[in-house]
C-alpha cells in the first residue's frame, strides 16, 4: 500500500516505468501530454539521391571509437584488424557499382522523398547514425519529438534532437511492404514524406502511432520547427 502523500497509481515494482515516465516528461513543455513513444528508424529502402540529403555532421559513436582504439593499439593488432576489415570494404565497394539503390528500391520502395531542408529530409538527418543519431520517437498532444538515447534503459538517458508540430504532419498511414509490416509513412505539409520502421516490442504498432500522429495538436503555428544542437 502506498504511504501518505504517494501517488496511489504508483505500485511497488514499477520504479523503472516511473523513471521512464519522468525522463519523457523532462522533454515536454509545461502542459504537454505524451501519447505514444518507442524506438524508430528510417525504413529500409531507397532514400533518394544523396544530393538531396542534409549535410552530415559525422560524430563517431563511442563503440566505434573503442573498437578502433582496441584494433590499432599495436602492430599485430593492426594487421589482424585491417585483415578483418578488408572484406567489409570490398563488399561496400561492390555494392556501389551499378544502378544506385535499385535493389533497395525493389525491396523496400522509396522511403524518403523531398528536397534538402524539407521536413522529411530533416527527420532523415535526425535519425542518421552518422548525424545526430536519434533512435526514438515521442508523440505528444502538440508535436512529435525525435530523441537520442536508451528509451528502455534503466534509468533512461534521453536527449531531444528535433521536433515537428503535429499540424505540420499532413498524413500518417501504416505502410507495410512485403515481410516488413511494421512501417508507417509520414506525409508533411511541405509535400515531403518519409517511411519509418518500428521495431517489434520496442515501439507501438503502426496503427497506434498513425492514430496518435493524426489526432492533431495544440500548436497552431505552421512555421514552427524546433531543432536542438546534436
Amino acid at each position: 500500500m502506498p504511504s501518505d502523500g504517494e501517488d496511489p497509481s504508483v505500485i511497488d515494482g514499477d520504479d523503472a516505468a516511473v523513471r521512464r515516465r519522468d525522463a519523457l516528461g523532462a522533454l515536454l513543455e509545461p502542459g504537454e501530454l505524451p501519447r505514444e513513444s518507442g524506438e524508430v528508424r528510417v525504413a529500409f529502402g531507397d532514400e533518394g539521391p544523396v544530393s538531396q540529403w542534409q549535410p552530415l555532421q559525422i560524430e563517431s559513436p563511442r563503440w566505434l571509437e573503442r573498437v578502433w582504439a582496441a584494433g590499432t593499439r599495436s602492430t599485430p593488432r593492426k594487421i589482424l584488424f585491417f585483415t578483418l576489415l578488408a572484406p567489409l570494404a570490398a563488399c561496400a565497394a561492390i555494392s556501389s557499382l551499378g544502378p544506385p539503390d535499385a535493389a533497395d528500391r525493389l525491396v523496400g520502395g522509396r522511403t524518403c522523398e523531398g528536397p534538402r531542408d524539407s521536413l522529411a529530409r530533416r527527420v532523415q538527418h535526425w535519425l542518421s547514425p552518422l548525424g545526430p543519431g536519434a533512435d526514438g520517437v515521442v508523440v505528444s498532444d502538440r508535436r512529435v519529438l525525435f530523441v537520442r538515447g536508451a528509451l528502455f534503459a534503466d534509468p533512461p538517458d534521453l536527449a531531444l534532437v528535433g521536433s515537428v508540430p503535429l499540424d505540420r504532419i499532413a498524413a500518417a498511414l501504416p505502410s507495410p511492404r512485403g515481410p516488413a509490416r511494421r512501417r508507417v509513412e509520414l506525409g508533411f505539409a511541405d509535400g515531403s514524406r518519409i517511411v519509418l520502421a518500428l521495431p517489434v516490442l520496442r515501439a507501438p504498432s503502426p496503427e497506434r502511432l498513425a492514430v496518435a500522429l493524426r489526432s492533431g495538436g495544440g500548436d497552431t503555428d505552421p512555421a514552427r520547427l524546433e531543432e536542438s544542437s546534436p
